[in-house]
């Protein structure tokens, strides 16, 4: 897919904002002949903001978008309509029966964003829907979603199923309707994030979502989560900054000093910073001054989400990895013990993929450890290698024969 050019970004970013229809339209007067519609949808699909797009396209003077990218908007907020509304009626199912199980299950990401954060569940699209519970909780979340007609593909002993409680934070289950993604964890043990879901639960309070009384996290809190979660995927797509963003706007009574408390507390104050930058920058955010501030004194900071920023739209997907060392996230983390936790635990927590190639029983679980080691950090780069110098290989036997 080409990269949009300076205009079609500035088009993106303006349509990253609902009711921005003022700077939509300046930025259609200003270059209307020179978009690339193709380009613009596109790339709105790949950020995940299609949404928000179509709905500010709506807003602005029809002669300055065409015909047929007004119908196409108008058809897609109608299809985006129906889908979130039977998700949001699945999810409404799921905490019912789960609430009737004694287990406090609180939504995020998902239609509880689009409600909270947009106030329009057509403008966040979403294909799974995620909630956490307590971790003591897990396996009798997993009978509740089986009850319901969901399934786990995960084929585990009884050790393993432990240890991926303990790595993972969530799974993944598949039934009727959208996927169910139950979380014990906001992020897998590896990103040494390391929040109290005990206290985020315990703050939790109640709200309404589509008119059904439903747990939520406290501002304050849904504010780190959406952070952490931007942080976790290394902010590859613009509509998670737009929910910063968006969150931010709609939540003009903020507690800031308990937002920095909380995450300085943790470790976690640099990935904040990153995330309200890139939300200033890419999204316009109008932060309190003493926050805009504070979220550029950090200078480590500043340079990696300027540096993101710089780089959004280059046609270069980043591809995160949970399974080896990342250059930011290590950079990401302000203090040197959140960076021997996560790279600790990244060189040594095995995962379903360890135990799927080599089947152990559980009385030698302990041998997936040196497993791990092996197949991370020899077999693997040995075997990517020798595929290097096949393709390599194909190559020139392809030109000399051509």
């Amino acid at each position: 897919m080409a990269s949009p050019s300076n205009v079609e970004r500035k088009l993106l970013c303006a349509c990253a904002q609902r009711e921005n229809a003022a700077a939509v339209q300046a930025v259609l007067l200003e270059a209307a002949q020179r978009l690339d519609w193709e380009v613009v949808v596109r790339t709105a699909y790949a950020h995940g903001i299609t949404g928000l797009l179509c709905h500010n396209l709506l807003l602005v003077e029809p002669a300055l978008v065409p015909g047929d990218i007004r119908d196409a908007a108008l058809a897609h907020l109608r299809q985006c309509a129906d889908t979130n509304r039977r998700g949001t009626a699945q999810m409404s199912l799921v905490l019912t029966a789960l609430a009737g199980a004694g287990i406090r299950a609180v939504p995020f990401k998902g239609p509880s964003l689009a409600t909270w954060a947009y106030g329009d569940t057509r403008l966040r699209s979403f294909r799974d829907l995620d909630f956490l519970v307590r971790a003591a909780d897990a396996d009798a979340t997993i009978r509740v979603l089986e009850g319901l007609g969901f399934r786990q593909r995960q084929k585990l002993s009884g050790r393993q199923w432990r240890e991926f409680v303990r790595y993972s934070g969530q799974d993944i289950l598949h039934g009727p309707g959208l996927p169910i993604e139950p979380h014990w964890a906001l992020a897998p043990r590896t990103m040494a994030f390391d929040f109290d879901h005990e206290e985020l639960l315990a703050r939790a309070v109640r709200d309404l979502m589509e008119g059904q009384p439903v747990w939520r996290f406290a501002p304050e809190d849904e504010l780190l989560v959406l952070c952490a979660h931007g942080a976790k995927e290394q902010w590859p797509k613009l509509k998670w900054v737009a929910d910063v963003a968006a969150f931010t706007r709609r939540h003009p009574t903020l507690d800031w000093d308990t937002v920095i408390h909380r995450a300085s507390a943790q470790g976690f104050a640099r990935i904040v910073r990153i995330a309200l930058r890139l939300a200033e920058r890419l999204c316009s955010l109008k932060l309190p001054e003493h926050i805009g501030q504070w979220a550029r004194s950090d200078a480590r900071g500043l340079g990696l989400a300027d540096a993101i920023a710089e780089r959004f739209f280059d046609g270069r997907p980043v591809q995160p990895t949970l399974y080896r060392l990342a250059r930011f996230h290590w950079t990401s983390r302000e203090r040197w013990r959140e960076r021997a936790r996560y790279a600790w635990r990244t060189v040594t927590q095995p995962r379903t993929q360890h135990f799927e190639s080599l089947s152990l029983p559980d009385r030698l679980f302990v041998l997936y450890w040196p497993l791990k080691l092996v197949h991370d950090y020899v077999a693997l780069p040995l075997w990517l290698a020798v595929k290097r110098l096949r393709a390599r290989h194909a190559k020139v036997v392809v030109d000399e024969t051509g």
